[in-house]
């Protein structure tokens, strides 16, 4: 037996575990049985229905510009134009933003947005 197959697998365990949480929490978040509490035990249950708590109706976040400032540029580029946008200050006029528009001289780089469609619960899933 090799001890780093051991290490290994732990931190691939972990990581997997983490991905297949965030996933199968969003998925899970659509069905009633997952989301409405009961109190009552029926060998042949009856349809549950019931409003859910904000928890698990999508929602919009945005990521932090700050944290954009720890990688390279063409690293957050490579994240997509549908999912990150950059925001120009025009005429080095920092109330003045806008997404940047590639070739325009009048334009500087202020920040990056990102915004993400989650449902809350995700979050609660892989913390």
């Amino acid at each position: 037996l090799s001890p780093n197959k051991t290490w290994e697998g732990f931190i691939g365990g972990g990581i997997f575990t983490v991905i297949v949480g965030w996933y199968l929490s969003r998925f899970l978040a659509k069905f009633a049985w997952m989301t409405c509490p009961t109190s009552t035990f029926a060998f042949f249950p009856h349809e549950l229905a019931c409003e859910k708590e904000n928890i698990f109706h999508e929602a919009t976040t945005y990521f932090p510009s700050q944290a954009f400032e720890l990688f390279p540029r063409a690293l957050i580029r490579l994240l997509g134009p549908s999912r990150v946008v950059e925001i120009c200050s025009v005429d080095r006029d920092a109330s003045n933003l806008t997404a940047c528009i590639s070739g325009a001289s009048n334009m500087k780089h202020h920040h990056w947005e990102m915004a993400l469609s989650i449902v809350p619960i995700q979050l609660h899933s892989i913390l």
